[in-house]
């Protein structure tokens, strides 16, 4: 049966993927166990060329089997099996693949969640078998049209790229398994423009992703032979319009690595708040936003073919939702980062390296670059300017709002000094400033999983082992939630400036979809409050000032500055004129 008619469920259209998937990156043997939970899994195995399937009655002596394999080869042998019990047997071979390192990919069937909660037969908690007997594990929901394709793909990939141990993917189906009738249109659940898609990546002779550690660059072989690093160079070679995009780093090296990358190469250039490099770049090559209706228009008309993104985690979800995911003729997207796993929301990464960004930039330093389209970065640097000059322009300087906050605490913070930036706005704040002056300043900031507790107490922990004082600009909202930790900022002999924006509660909501929801009541989600917190700074001995003018804020973190001391500045903004401040700077360019 060819792949094409499997594409007509998505039961079996899943597995085809995988197996492509994990095809491309070399892993074509498969060790199955019988079962009929299994059966879309085998369908995918006897339609994908080029799959070699080899059966065996004992779950036992078929995982041992595929270790055998895997020692022979270097390769991980893929285990198939159903649902209940059968993954379990494989559970010998697991450990002793995990002790001594050995890949191996265990694939089991599973009955769906509503089956497995309700005492079904032949069903157990299958997410988490092995425990911490596998290098990484992948629990997918049933297969269907509403999960990106794309976040399958650069799952797989992820896994594929373990070398040093058992990897688990469980996936549930729920009946029927296979279609009635794979010939009927009637019987078609997938939608045409996904079957579409998934024709052309199974055309696509390269993994979704390939990943390479600094590892695999050791040897001077690989840069003349590696086809891995062919691509790369090639890709690079016919680049006209490229894009560095530096993301949160923690490695103040990186910064500089970067800059000389992107000026040489003389490529516009992102800088995310948390990179440490906004406003240290020339301004004919620095992009200062991309989370604004005009900056996302130029953006597109510029049209990048290649990105080269440095870290991740970027404030910016224009750049994750839109410009990766420009439907069009998408660029190839370079990552480079030592952080492990997938960092990358869009799931769009083309190549993941897995190092420094001085190994990056040393190996793709001996790659021939094309030479860039001068005038379509001079247009889109200027057209930026542009935009600045108008956003600036409705931006009222006498009234507090978060972009002033912003500009006035980035344009003050000392050179060789931190800033912390605590989360929801206050760090969207800092990523779209507008830098005057660029400076050396460690920028800290919680964005792995962008909590609102523990911002104080992480920027005492910063300032005191860096030995160098932290401005920390908080909302009110992750204030209140660390408040019993400005006894630490009490204590600290490293002084900690808090400055925390009071606008009386998590006016974020009030951007997002939530309140075009009448069914919802604001207060529910904003939280409004009156507190003040001149009482909890005296608590503490904590010296303490409030404003409410752009001036105010200028002198008091001056004076804050020249006390040597921690000290409290409570920032008193008016939800209502913030918004409209948002609402202006947004609009700019529409009708």
């Amino acid at each position: 049966m060819a792949p094409n008619q499997l594409l007509r469920h998505i039961n079996t259209l899943w597995p085809v993927l995988i197996v492509s998937e994990l095809a491309k990156s070399g892993i074509d043997t498969y060790f199955v166990s019988p079962g009929n939970r299994n059966v879309p899994i085998m369908a995918a195995l006897a339609s994908v060329e080029g799959v070699v399937a080899r059966f065996s009655l004992d779950e036992r002596a078929s995982a041992y089997r595929a270790m055998g394999h895997a020692k022979a080869t270097g390769v991980p042998g893929v285990l198939v099996c159903t649902s209940g019990t059968a993954a379990a047997n494989y559970y010998p071979a697991v450990i002793e693949s995990f002790r001594d390192e050995i890949p191996l990919i265990v694939w089991s069937a599973d009955r769906p969640p509503e089956l497995v909660v309700a005492d079904a037969n032949q069903t157990i908690e299958q997410a988490g078998l092995f425990a911490r007997f596998v290098r990484k594990s992948l629990h997918l929901p049933c297969p269907s049209a509403d999960f990106p394709v794309q976040a399958l793909l650069s799952e797989i990939c992820d896994l594929a790229a373990v070398k040093n141990g058992p990897v688990h993917i469980n996936l549930p189906f729920r009946e029927p398994l296979l279609s009635p009738s794979l010939h009927s249109p009637d019987a078609d659940p997938v939608q045409t423009d996904i079957v579409e898609a998934v024709r052309k990546i199974l055309e696509n002779p390269h993994p979704h992703t390939i990943h390479v550690d600094a590892a695999d660059f050791l040897p001077a072989a690989f840069l003349k032979d590696s086809p891995d690093f062919q691509r790369i160079k090639h890709i690079l070679s016919g680049c006209k319009r490229g894009l560095v995009v530096a993301g949160r780093s923690e490695d103040k090296d990186d910064a500089e690595t970067i800059q000389a990358f992107a000026e040489k190469r003389k490529w516009p250039v992102y800088c995310d708040i948390a990179s440490m490099l906004k406003g240290r770049l020339a301004e004919n090559a620095e992009i200062p936003f991309l989370d604004h209706p005009d900056a996302l228009a130029l953006i597109f008309a510029y049209d990048p073919d290649v990105i080269v993104q440095f870290g991740g985690g970027l404030v910016s979800k224009a750049y994750y939702e839109k410009v990766l995911k420009k439907e069009d003729s998408p660029p190839k997207l370079i990552q480079i980062s030592t952080k492990t796993g997938i960092r990358d929301p869009s799931h769009a990464v083309a190549f993941r390296m897995r190092m420094t960004a001085k190994q990056a930039v040393s190996i793709l330093g001996s790659a021939v670059f094309a030479a860039p389209d001068a005038h379509a970065v001079s247009k889109l640097v200027t057209r930026f300017h542009d935009l600045t000059r108008k956003i600036i322009q409705n931006t009222p300087d006498d009234v507090l709002s978060h972009p002033v906050i912003a500009k006035i605490v980035h344009g003050l913070v000392p050179e060789n000094e931190a800033l912390f930036a605590g989360n929801s706005l206050v760090v969207r704040a800092f990523d779209t400033v507008v830098p005057g002056v660029g400076r050396k300043i460690d920028v800290v900031t919680n964005r792995g999983v962008s909590g609102i507790e523990g911002n104080i107490a992480t920027a005492v922990g910063y300032a005191e082992s860096a030995g160098r004082r932290v401005t920390a600009v908080l909302g009110d909202i992750s204030f209140l939630h660390d408040l019993n930790s400005l006894m630490l900022v009490s204590e600290s002999k490293v002084p900690v400036v808090i400055l925390v924006i009071n606008n009386r509660g998590g006016r974020i909501f009030e951007r997002l979809p939530v309140a075009g929801f009448e069914g919802i009541p604001m207060e529910w989600v904003t939280m409004p409050h009156q507190y003040n917190f001149q009482m909890a700074a005296g608590l503490f001995n904590i010296p303490y000032r409030e404003v409410g003018t752009p001036g105010d804020l200028k002198v008091a973190y001056h004076e804050a500055l020249g006390g040597n001391c921690s000290a409290l500045i409570e920032i008193r903004l008016s939800p209502e004129a913030d918004l409209d401040v948002y609402r202006a700077r947004t609009a700019l360019g529409r009708p």
